[in-house]
């Protein structure tokens, strides 16, 4: 059985000055939530292996936020390179994926369901939730 913790005890294992460094790098970071079954699901874009769950989607991200502080003050405790926020992230790579109009029509439904603005960064944020689990 695991422990609850209040969001205020994510202070306790890390020093002031890293959970600053933290909150200030997961603040940058995007979130995206997906609800299952009346839960609300959300992981971090950045650090698709970083999740949280709620009651509702501002619980969920809340949660979700709290869960990218956390990981993000260990990887500065150990000394480990965080992950930069999407908008610093350059994107030099592309790749080709044809559908047909119907394929096009489906996703794009869905993405917009997911509260994606377009088809490329919901294929890109599933492929990689795909390979990270």
């Amino acid at each position: 059985m695991s422990k609850k913790f209040k969001s205020s005890d994510i202070a306790r294992p890390f020093s002031s000055v890293v959970l600053a460094e933290a909150r200030k790098v997961a603040r940058r970071y995007h979130v995206v939530i997906e609800e299952t079954d009346g839960l609300f699901l959300g992981s971090g874009l950045e650090m698709p292996l970083v999740m949280a769950d709620g009651q509702t989607p501002e619980e969920c991200l809340k949660n979700t936020r709290e869960a990218l502080v956390a990981a993000s003050a260990a990887l500065i405790e150990c000394g480990d390179a965080l992950p930069p926020p999407l908008d610093q992230q350059k994107r030099t790579t592309h790749v080709n994926l044809r559908l047909t109009g119907y394929e096009k029509r489906i996703i794009e439904a869905v993405a917009r369901r997911k509260g994606y603005d377009g088809v490329s960064e919901f294929l890109r944020v599933t492929a990689l939730k795909a390979c990270s689990s």
